[in-house]
C-alpha cells in the first residue's frame, strides 16, 4: 500500500515462504500469485535430536558468534555433513552468508520457526496461481513441498535436481526458467 501496489506476485523462500503464505491468507485480495521456495506450511522433517542440536547451536552462537556456530553446524548437523560432502564448494559459498547474519537475527528467525502456527489446514483457501520450488537435496522440505502442492488447488511443484535449500542460488538457470514460464503462463 505504501508504494501504491494493490496486487502483487508474492515470492518467499524458507521462512519468507511461510510469511508469504500467511500474507496470502490474511490479504487474498492483494495477492495475484505465489512463488514458494523450499518452505513449509508447517511440516518440516528434522533429524532425530534436532531440538537439542538447535539449542546447542544457539548457545554456541550466543557465546562464540556466527563463525563458531557455522563450524559446529557443519560438523554436527547430518544434513549439512551430507550436503557439503557431496558439494564441498558450497561450504565456502554459504559460510560468508552465515557470517553476515546477526546472532540476534538468526536466533529470532529460529525461534519464530519453532513457534509457527501450522497453516496446512488452510491451504485450500489459497485460490491464486502458485508455484512451489523444492531442491531435491533439501530433505527436510520434501514432504512440506508435496503437502503444499496437494493442498493448494492447481499448484505446480518444480523439483530442482542437485539443489539444496537455495535452488534460486544453487541452480539459478533452472529456477529462473521455471519461474519465467510460470509468470508468462499467468500473464505477469
Amino acid at each position: 500500500e505504501h508504494v501504491g501496489v494493490s496486487k502483487a506476485c508474492i515470492v518467499g523462500h524458507s521462512i519468507g515462504g511461510f510469511t508469504a503464505l500467511e500474507f496470502a491468507l490474511a490479504h487474498p485480495e492483494m495477492v495475484a500469485a505465489l512463488v514458494l521456495v523450499d518452505t513449509s506450511s508447517g511440516e518440516r522433517g528434522a533429524f532425530p535430536g534436532y531440538a537439542e542440536f538447535r539449542d546447542q547451536l544457539l548457545e554456541i552462537m550466543r557465546a562464540k558468534g556466527m563463525a563458531a556456530a557455522f563450524d559446529f553446524d557443519c560438523a554436527n548437523n547430518p544434513q549439512r555433513i551430507d550436503r557439503y560432502t557431496r558439494h564441498p564448494e558450497l561450504k565456502d559459498y554459504f559460510r560468508p552468508k552465515m557470517l553476515r547474519t546477526s546472532v540476534d537475527g538468526y536466533i529470532g528467525a529460529t525461534m519464530a520457526m519453532a513457534n509457527w502456527k501450522w497453516l496446512t489446514p488452510r491451504l485450500s483457501e489459497i485460490k491464486v496461481p502458485t508455484i512451489i520450488f523444492w531442491g531435491d537435496e533439501d530433505a527436510p522440505f520434501e514432504k512440506a513441498s508435496q503437502v503444499m502442492r496437494d493442498g493448494i488447488a492447481g499448484a505446480e511443484l518444480v523439483v530442482v535436481h542437485g539443489s539444496g535449500h537455495n535452488p534460486h542460488e544453487e541452480k539459478p538457470g533452472v529456477f529462473n526458467d521455471a519461474l519465467m514460464r510460470f509468470l508468462d503462463r499467468i500473464g505477469w
